[in-house]
């Protein structure tokens, strides 16, 4: 099949950056001829045609919504048998709500006053979804599904659940000791404590002050936080909560893996996650996870094996606990987190999407 893939970014940047470079990886690993349409990529193979589409640099909106309009017209110039769209994108037949829907993203987070950014971002999706165009879309948890049958009922046949998938050989259980040690060394914890790890680029979404709070009430622990968002607000609070020399911030990494083995438990206490790869990484690392019902990778924990799940209004000693629970249960639940991943490799998320596509053109 001709593959044509929209996204404003292409590479290592973030969760969705990663997954449609992940994706069109594994769609040309299976021989199929695919494209990307974007304004930025980064580490994208030469194998792959990537299009650059130019966008009005007039404020996040105007960009947000002329990429949509551009990115449309450009696509369509061409011979395509599939145009997948993810996030903000228009002219698809098959779109992936990766992001779930941003009027239940407005409502989840209280947000009273409605920026232009917001308005233009609820425009594009009523628009898509109004489309007769669009054939399938493509969510990757059980309540993105439920989102779009309660703000969009009209689209509700063309729903398919697909989870996301994580490359198992790229993070890998391997060297995990190795790893540890030295991460450990480099950082200057001591040997003896708990690790935790925490990878977001918007802190706040994710939950970074609520994963402070819970540090906070766990003595001999460490908590490393990766990403690329401000942190010296964070840092502050850890000096009001007197765990700043127990909160190491690494910045942004190229290589998150060495990071998933090193640490313990996998913190995820976000306050909205359609489906968070960061955590499907872990697992396939290793590492059990515990994050919140608000993230679609809840899904795939069921009787606290791999990992755990707490309301993201859980009193702060829940979580501590069941932080606790886990670096007790050891090398039980490293297994079940890998076994979980194993289900769910790329190779099997490709798979389960090429099919759609295949449905798609009938």
């Amino acid at each position: 099949m001709r593959i044509a893939l929209v996204h404003p970014k292409f590479g290592s940047f973030g969760g969705a950056e990663r997954y449609a470079m992940s994706l069109a990886q594994g769609l040309c690993g299976c021989g199929h001829d695919v494209h990307l349409f974007g304004r930025k990529f980064k580490n994208v193979s030469n194998k792959i045609p990537f299009h650059r589409v130019p966008t009005l640099k007039l404020g996040r909106g105007v960009k947000t919504w002329s990429f949509a309009r551009i990115s449309s017209l450009l696509v369509n110039q061409h011979d395509f048998d599939i145009i997948q769209g993810f996030g903000k994108t228009l002219g698809q037949n098959v779109h992936r709500t990766g992001g779930g829907v941003h009027r239940a993203y407005l409502e989840r987070l209280g947000k009273s006053k409605i920026s232009l950014y917001d308005r233009i971002v609820i425009r594009i999706e009523d628009t898509l979804f109004s489309l007769p165009s669009l054939k399938a879309i493509i969510c990757p948890s059980q309540w993105v599904v439920e989102e779009l049958q309660q703000f969009y009922p009209k689209v509700s046949e063309k729903l398919h659940l697909i989870p996301n998938g994580v490359d198992t050989k790229i993070f890998h259980t391997e060297n995990r000791e190795f790893d540890r040690k030295k991460i450990v060394n480099q950082l200057g914890i001591p040997v003896s404590y708990k690790i935790f790890l925490f990878v977001a680029s918007n802190f706040y979404l994710k939950g970074l002050d609520i994963a402070l709070e819970v540090l906070a009430q766990m003595p001999q622990t460490a908590l490393i936080v990766a990403g690329g968002d401000e942190s010296r607000p964070y840092q502050s609070r850890a000096g009001e909560l007197g765990v700043a020399d127990r909160l190491f911030f690494v910045g942004q990494q190229e290589k998150t893996a060495p990071f998933y083995r090193a640490a313990d438990v996998f913190f995820h206490p976000t306050r909205y996650d359609p489906f968070a790869n960061v955590c499907l990484e872990a697992l396939s690392c290793g590492t059990p996870i515990l994050t919140t019902e608000r993230n679609g990778v809840a899904d795939l924990i069921e009787n606290r094996i791999g990992g755990r799940v707490v309301p993201v209004s859980a009193d702060r000693a829940v979580m501590v606990q069941a932080l606790q629970d886990l670096c007790d249960q050891g090398d039980a639940q490293r297994m079940a987190a890998r076994k979980i991943a194993l289900q769910h490799d790329r190779s099997v998320h490709v798979s389960n999407v090429i099919a759609l596509y295949q449905h798609v053109l009938g």
